[in-house]
């Protein structure tokens, strides 16, 4: 004979399955938050257990395929007294996953100056975060002179060694080149450059975002190689974006000239306030607000009518955060200019006036912004 199922217990466990989905009303959210406060401080007398081992325990069966076998056994009992079980060691569990999501919101940090140097021998070194930049000469140096490395580095000043700068995800810094060149690099970028310049070019390579104020040379043409595409100036400022999971590459002129020879494509000149935007069927060329594009340098995101796509992937990269849309992409355009040395709880609150629904939550090891609802 099958054991009749207890309709309020039926009833409970499904509302717990709501609960941890998300998709609860108000209301049920509210019924089940009571039963926890009025129940969770009596749980250990109840079941006669200490209430670490009770978790321990309650948890194994319920992620396992006995869950309902497991409920049963305890119906002959008390169907109340097991949907108490089942309500609080959901919501510990839940509890403490809000509460980590509301903290971590709160407490996510901006980026800041982070950066690993690699030298051409294959030494690497976390650079000072307390320094913004490093000079590149017959030593690496900070900017107030002191040397990278506690020994001299005399292989730097060799032109033949390639030296790596690398931003991680939520990391900026600043290199200033042999020939007075400076390079901003943004998060999760990575610079390629030799210890001197020697020849015909004065050639470096970039992936990610970089802001380059390059020191006139006629002699001596600066030329920077990105994902498809090589840019060749004399003396300018320019900001490129050349992400390999962007769509397209980037290029805005602040000032001077500059050449744009696209994998493919014929070479274009842009003058100051053109942007190239090269992508895999086209080359094209835009009048933008140049400074949208340097603003990340200044310490700031400017939104000018950005879709969630592009605003959101700016926050990714420098919170450290993976975004993830429940649903479609909200059709929303975003405007303003907001300090990147806030916390990633007090942006949010600057970008909730823009009506999107939001939570963060931890998963597989880092933090998802999760944006939409079900």
């Amino acid at each position: 004979m099958m054991e009749e199922k207890d309709p309020n217990l039926v009833r409970g466990i499904k509302l717990l399955h709501k609960y941890r989905k998300g998709t609860a009303t108000p209301e049920e959210r509210a019924v089940i938050e009571s039963w926890y406060t009025k129940y969770a401080s009596e749980l250990p007398k109840v079941i006669g257990e200490d209430e670490s081992g009770v978790q321990t325990r309650v948890w194994a069966r319920l992620n396992n395929r006995s869950k309902v076998n497991y409920l049963r056994r305890w119906i002959p009992y008390a169907a109340a007294a097991v949907l108490t079980v089942i309500v609080v060691y959901f919501l510990v569990d839940d509890r403490q996953q809000t509460l980590d999501a509301t903290v971590a919101i709160e407490e996510i940090q901006p980026g800041g100056n982070r950066a690993t140097l690699t030298f051409a021998d294959g030494r690497s070194i976390k650079l000072d975060e307390g320094m913004n930049g490093i000079v590149v000469g017959d030593a690496v140096t900070y900017l107030d002179g002191r040397e990278v490395l506690s020994e001299r580095n005399t292989a730097s000043g060799d032109a033949s060694n390639t030296m790596t700068i690398s931003t991680p995800r939520g990391g900026q810094y600043r290199v200033v080149l042999d020939d007075g060149t400076e390079v901003w690099l943004n998060a999760e970028s990575t610079l390629r450059y030799p210890g001197k310049f020697t020849g015909k070019y004065r050639q470096v390579e970039v992936e990610g975002e970089a802001y380059f104020a390059v020191a006139k040379d006629s002699e001596k043409p600066f030329r920077l190689v990105t994902r498809g595409q090589l840019i060749e100036v004399v003396g300018t400022e320019f900001n490129v974006s050349a992400y390999a999971n962007d769509a397209a590459i980037q290029t805005t002129l602040i000032t001077g000239k500059v050449r744009v020879q696209p994998d493919g494509y014929d070479a274009v000149i842009l003058h100051p306030g053109q942007q190239s935007i090269v992508d895999s069927a086209s080359v094209s060329i835009e009048k933008v607000n140049v400074g949208q594009y340097s603003a990340w340098k200044e310490g700031n995101f400017y939104f000018n009518g950005d879709s969630p796509e592009v605003a959101f992937a700016q926050l990714s990269r420098w919170y450290d955060i993976e975004v993830v849309y429940r649903s479609q992409v909200p059709k929303i355009a975003f405007y303003g200019e907001i300090e990147r040395d806030k916390t990633l709880g007090s942006l949010l609150k600057i970008l909730d006036k823009a009506g999107l629904e939001f939570q963060v939550v931890h998963k597989g090891g880092r933090n998802q912004l999760i944006i939409g609802h079900d």
